[in-house]
């Protein structure tokens, strides 16, 4: 939870972390948001303990990327 946290209040860089809280909370609520994002890093922790593999940071534009249908156009 302290790690979901920290990641939520990332200001100086946008992560992908603080991107989903934002957009969890928005909807949901803050506390909930924060679950979501330690559960989001725990899935990551565990496949990258299984695997072997680094940490990959997807960006703070992920969410565009996937689902380029869904922005805000002004």
């Amino acid at each position: 939870m302290q790690a979901a946290w920290a990641a939520a209040r990332i200001t100086r860089k946008r992560t992908f972390f603080t991107t989903f809280f934002y957009r969890i909370s928005s909807r949901a609520g803050m506390k909930k948001a924060a679950i979501a994002v330690a559960h989001r890093i725990l899935s990551t922790v565990y496949v990258m303990i299984r695997d072997g593999s680094r940490y990959r940071e997807q960006g703070a534009d992920y969410f565009d990327r996937v689902h380029p249908e869904n922005q805000l156009t002004c």
